[in-house]
């Protein structure tokens, strides 16, 4: 899988992670908004204890709660959205940024200019900013 065809996915991934979490029931060990932020800190690359400490849970809560949203969502996706997550981290770049990246990256596309000639494409528009 190219970075253009992952980035292109990350758009539809976090629109779904972001349905996902939203209708995910309150139940014992956090409220919703408790869960979501462990799901999110999970998915940007945070380890178990880290994400305890800083919500303030113990480690077995958030070894549940993830575990509730693997169930939920299929743990080959919850593999790819976190895998997603951890490099999108790495990389500085936000969800969102990534999303208009791919954005940006399907309209060239539909331009016909294939992924080999992006920055070719990209340069002259680029120097005339600078």
């Amino acid at each position: 899988m190219t970075i253009v065809t992952k980035l292109a996915a990350s758009d539809t991934m976090v629109t779904y992670l972001y349905h996902e979490l939203q209708r995910c029931p309150v139940q014992p060990g956090g409220t919703h908004a408790v869960k979501a932020t462990v799901t999110q800190d999970w998915v940007r690359g945070l380890r178990r204890d880290p994400i305890a400490a800083k919500h303030g849970l113990s480690a077995g809560t958030v070894t549940n709660i993830i575990r509730e949203w693997d169930l939920g969502l299929g743990k080959a996706s919850a593999a790819e959205v976190r895998e997603l997550g951890v490099a999108l981290n790495k990389l500085g770049i936000t969800a969102q940024r990534s999303a208009e990246g791919a954005r940006v990256v399907s309209m060239m596309a539909r331009l016909g200019i294939q992924e080999s000639n992006f920055y070719s494409f990209m340069k002259p528009m680029i120097c005339v900013r600078n």
